[in-house]
């Protein structure tokens, strides 16, 4: 039987690649390429261009996966029968990489420089002795996967020359990491930025930035769950009553803060890494502890309405670092002796000029926190003070009777310790019974930014019972100070997370608007409410509520307009209902939502900004330098002067034209335009002065220049003295041309080889003057012109005048 099938020698498919022009790839893009140009396999997916270090801890990885159309056996890269094969490199160059296909629930790696050993690759049997590295069977679906380490972390890997075939490996680069911004190497100097509203990097103990790690871990000799892959280390006991442990390293701060519940004696359990100490503050009251990007978050959990209704406290005890500080922002520090309540305040805990943060705490309902009934829901700061008590320092928070009376249960109250004491995004809120009057407001009524999620939107109703607004604001914060001048924004992409929406009768859209807070770094106030675009301008395009749908689903929302993105700082978006951002009050017999919850830069999905920016076109205008004439403090009209100045440019200066001024209206005069084509370039002009002729006055001159890129400047103006002509002033070996009377007594006028000329109006008088010359000339009919008592011959004489 004849076996009818497509064979490939890799000195086929280079011949091939050659011959259309191709002077670059790998094998494997190579191979799959020359496949699917002779239509031998459809591709049925490419994964996308790889964010990778090529690490053994971070590979760069390519999967596709495709269906031959007819049988292909793919020979050794160093096999064919003459032996010819030379690798294509991948650009630049890997350390090592591996070639692999997918076979059942495991990979197998293709060696192509090696023979077919298993039925895996297409062998019949063990007795099978054809040489080929492996063979795809017509009709089938394979994936095979591309794994690649790089010498660099910072390459980006072109791992063949075709786009639609492999996509690339890019690099990072690691020196412009930052706690919350990753920065990658593209091509031809265009950068990636991903920007977080939230830290997503630590650094360890060389200083080296590292992705957080916020997994729990059990430590079976200290019995606390524990990691070490942040800007703190927390240690949670076992049980609910045991030593919480909270250890800064942010910036060397090296404050070990230490809390105890005064709890039941619960055990813990690790339920989606949070340890959930169940009827922990009595039965129904739990303790949830959450490891959070800026530290331990603590929250009790009230699940149902209690029985009898009165204020309810919990307290824990506290080790703090010998000889801290504790103040608020203003500064005002703790003396511990009497109770110090911070209520709605981030207080610092301070020593050694570094800080820990005790954070805005508390109390919110599931009417907030899933959006149900809103106007009903509760969200707002806790009652919590500080107090001593035997010596010993206490947290008390206090739920009021009154919170625990309105409540939708389950109840929810934190406090969270933190490495990081300045709030983030977050909502800003007004609500009312006046559209105008909420609308309008400079200052809210309410603002969170310390919560998960934050809602946006507007509730509306308006009844024969009356009217309620509220109009809720999402802020996000980003820092984007990184990006440099010298770099131009080619696209911006907002990444996203819902974590639900809302449409009842009142269907909106969500709109993006630029936003200018106050005090970024302090996070969203009610005093941001009024800083807001109402202008009707939107940075992207309109997302459709409805397009929200998918709760707990990330997005992709493009900025269609580049301009409140920050180099220098703070970067604020808001996200807003269109009814809010276009001023459309829904009107009388409305009621309903036009709601969407995001999650925050508090969650473990705080939303980022990713930016592709490539090297700027020259912006900068030519400069001059070293301007320069041969003119001097008796320069006289009629002189030649020349004047030079040198321009320079960061790209090239296209042309120049000098101009100065004229003698009678002083307007500018434009010389010859130069073209130059060049950087620098000096300019050469030679001008006889003829403006002044009468007077004198000064001679202004300037230079305008264009560069390659449209920029142009012009120099500073620059001058010079220019005198009248004076006639009767001669010098040796010169003509001495008189236009002017001029009266020489008791002198020698030595002329040498020149002459003496008497031009038109001219008139020179000799008393008493010897006199050398070569002859002269009078050029009027003017006899009077001269008066002279004179004999001369035409060599050079001696003239005695009376």
């Amino acid at each position: 039987m004849v076996e009818i099938a497509r064979r490939i020698y890799f000195e086929t498919v280079k011949k091939w690649a050659l011959a259309i022009g191709i002077t670059g790839g790998t094998i494997v893009g190579l191979i799959l390429k020359y496949l699917v140009f002779t239509g031998a396999i459809n591709v049925l997916f490419v994964s996308n261009d790889t964010i990778c270090a090529g690490t053994l801890s971070d590979p760069c990885i390519a999967e596709i996966s495709f269906i031959p159309n007819e049988d292909i056996f793919i020979y050794p890269v160093n096999y064919d029968p003459y032996g010819r094969n030379t690798p294509f490199e991948f650009e630049p160059a890997l350390k090592s990489w591996r070639l692999y296909r997918k076979w059942g629930k495991g990979w197998r790696e293709i060696k192509l420089n090696e023979s077919c050993k298993g039925t895996w690759c297409g062998l019949s049997s063990k007795n099978d002795k054809r040489k080929f590295s492996i063979v795809f069977r017509q009709g089938r679906v394979y994936t095979i996967k591309l794994v690649g380490y790089k010498r660099n972390p910072s390459d980006t890997i072109k791992w063949s020359a075709f786009g639609e075939i492999d996509p690339l490996w890019l690099g990072l680069i690691k020196s412009e990491f930052s706690y919350n911004k990753k920065v990658f190497n593209l091509s031809d100097g265009r950068k990636k930025y991903i920007i977080s509203s939230a830290h997503i990097h630590y650094k360890d103990k060389t200083g080296e930035f590292k992705n957080i790690n916020l997994t729990l871990k059990w430590n079976d000799i200290l019995r606390v769950w524990e990691f070490d892959t942040a800007s703190y280390s927390p240690k949670i006991p076992e049980y609910a009553d045991g030593w919480f442990e909270f250890y800064s390293k942010f910036e060397g701060a090296k404050h070990l803060i230490r809390a105890r519940p005064i709890a039941n004696h619960i055990k813990g359990t690790l339920v989606d890494n949070e340890v959930l100490y169940k009827d922990a503050f009595g039965e129904g009251i739990d303790l949830k502890v959450k490891a959070k990007w800026y530290g331990l978050d603590k929250v009790i959990i009230i699940n149902d309405k209690p029985a009898q209704l009165k204020d309810m406290t919990f307290d824990f005890e506290l080790e703090l670092p010998e000889g801290v500080e504790i103040k608020d922002r203003k500064g005002n520090k703790w003396n511990k002796s009497k109770t110090y309540k911070f209520k709605d305040k981030t207080i610092s805990i301070e020593k050694n000029g570094k800080k820990s943060f005790f954070r805005n705490a508390k109390v919110w309902d599931s009417g907030r926190a899933k959006g149900i009934s809103k106007p009903k829901g509760i969200s707002k700061p806790v009652d919590i003070e500080l107090y001593v008590k035997d010596g010993k320092v206490y947290l008390r928070k206090t739920i009021t009777k009154d919170i625990l009376e309105k409540a939708i249960y389950p109840l929810y109250t934190d406090h969270p310790t933190s490495y990081y004491g300045y709030s983030g995004d977050g909502i800003t809120e007004n609500y009312n019974s006046d559209w105008d009057l909420i609308h309008d407001a400079q200052t809210g009524n309410y603002a969170d930014s310390t919560s998960e999620v934050a809602w946006t939107g507007l509730y509306y109703s308006w009844t024969e019972y009356g009217k309620s607004v509220y109009i809720d604001r999402n802020v996000l914060i980003f820092d984007t100070s990184a990006i440099s001048d010298n770099e131009d924004i080619i696209s911006a992409t907002l990444n996203i997370k819902t974590e639900d929406y809302w449409i009842d009768n009142l269907d909106g859209y969500m709109a993006m608007v630029d936003a200018w807070l106050s005090d970024p770094s302090y996070g969203v106030t009610i005093g941001d409410f009024g800083n807001i675009d109402l202008s009707g301008n939107r940075i992207a395009d309109d997302y459709d509520t409805s397009d929200f749908s998918s709760p707990e689903t990330w997005y992709e929302w493009e900025l269609t307009d580049y301009s409140p993105i920050n180099k220098y700082g703070y970067t604020d978006i808001a996200i807003i209902s269109s009814f809010d951002a276009d001023d459309n009050e829904p009107g009388y017999g409305q009621e309903g939502y036009d709601w969407v919850t995001f999650y925050t830069a508090d969650s473990y999905d705080a939303p980022y900004l990713e930016i592709t920016t490539q090297p700027a076109g020259d912006t900068t205008p030519p400069t001059f330098s070293n301007a320069q004439t041969n003119a001097t403090t008796q320069t006289k009209n009629g002189t030649d002067v020349q004047i030079n100045i040198t321009i320079t440019d960061t790209s090239n200066v296209d042309f120049y034209v000098i101009t100065h001024n004229d003698s009678t209206t002083h307007n500018w005069i434009n010389e010859t335009l130069i073209h130059a084509g060049t950087s620098p370039v000096t300019m050469i002009f030679n001008h006889t002065i003829l403006h002044f002729p009468t007077t004198g006055g000064t001679f202004g001159w300037k230079v305008w220049a264009n560069d390659t890129e449209g920029n142009q400047a012009y120099s500073s103006v620059y001058t010079f003295q220019v005198y009248p002509f004076d006639s009767c002033t001669y010098t040796k070996n010169q003509d001495w041309v008189v236009t002017d009377t001029c009266v020489k007594t008791n002198e020698y006028v030595d002329l040498g080889t020149g002459r003496l000329i008497i031009g038109t109006g001219g008139k020179v008088i000799f008393e008493n003057c010897n006199i050398t010359l070569a002859g002269y000339n009078i050029t009027t009919t003017d006899t009077n012109v001269i008066i002279i008592n004179i004999s001369w011959s035409s060599n050079d004489y001696w003239m005695n005048t009376t």
